[in-house]
């Protein structure tokens, strides 16, 4: 009898296991919208967020990528934003954030978030640290794409009264998927 209920009992986890079926997605779970990750140092902790990239369709070849913390996969709580990357792989200096409409160079801002109601933000550039964005390499069939950064930024508006009036990102690295 106790082999008959042992072997009922193998048989069942048999049929169990070959029922599962292996995920076919090669991509981890990313909230709607984002493909991507970014990591640094940002005053000296930790830091890790999502990306989402855009197409500059006033500059073809050219695509904003912003790295944002989200709570509950939804909230914003912070958004590190980059614009006119190029896919070439090299490095570029991040300059101050000047207009929108500025077609050379990469610019940056950080900005903080309650949900979606903007609190504070930096984005003006500290000229006299290290400010870079570099492309690693990039996949033109994936569209991956991965690289560097390091800025530091200065106040521009403040969060609140306890917000340090400098940020830095140090040791910053990113792997994203670039959108057409």
């Amino acid at each position: 009898m106790k082999q008959i209920i042992t072997t009922s009992l193998l048989c069942l986890v048999c049929i169990f296991l070959s029922n599962c079926e292996k995920s076919t997605n090669p991509y981890p779970d990313f909230p709607e919208g984002r493909w991507g990750t970014a990591t640094a140092k940002l005053n000296g902790n930790e830091w890790k967020a999502t990306c989402k990239s855009f197409i500059d369709k006033e500059n073809p070849g050219h695509w904003s990528l912003s790295f944002a913390v989200h709570k509950n996969n939804y909230y914003y709580l912070g958004s590190l934003s980059f614009y006119n990357v190029t896919v070439q792989t090299d490095s570029s200096d991040v300059t101050k954030d000047i207009s929108f409409k500025e077609k050379e160079g990469v610019r940056g801002y950080y900005s903080l978030f309650d949900a979606d109601l903007a609190l504070g933000d930096y984005h003006i550039l500290n000229e006299a640290e290290p400010n870079y964005f570099t492309v690693d390499s990039y996949d033109s069939v994936s569209r991956e794409i991965k690289g560097r950064f390091e800025v530091t930024f200065l106040v521009n508006h403040a969060p609140d009264s306890n917000a340090p009036d400098t940020v830095r990102f140090t040791e910053g690295k990113f792997h994203a998927r670039l959108d057409e």
